[in-house]
């Protein structure tokens, strides 16, 4: 990890948190980590951008939070206009099989 990944990991999840409080989400979704993985989709940008909210209890299980089309599209103009970012996803998994966190 670089100070310029870390720094575009920052401004992407900026937006995400916004997007959450402008839609009245922050409070309802337990989590939503925002991720990034080094890879370029059709020679565009380094990054792919990956966000993943749940909702959960106890965190011994979780479903898949969605997010009104409206939040995604504004997600979509903010994130995929940086300098790196060649892409933007939205994990959908539920736990188990998989887990709440990106490792």
């Amino acid at each position: 990890m670089t100070k310029d990944r870390l720094g575009l990991l920052r401004e992407c999840d900026h937006f995400v948190m916004e997007g959450l409080r402008r839609h009245n989400l922050y409070d309802s979704i337990w989590q939503c980590p925002t991720a990034m993985v080094p890879m370029s989709i059709d020679g565009k940008g380094t990054e792919l951008v990956v966000v993943r909210p749940v909702h959960t209890k106890r965190a011994m299980t979780a479903r898949p939070a969605s997010f009104p089309s409206l939040l995604i599209e504004e997600l979509r103009r903010e994130v995929l206009v940086l300098d790196g970012v060649s892409g933007l996803c939205l994990d959908l998994t539920s736990k188990p099989p998989g887990t709440i966190e990106w490792e």
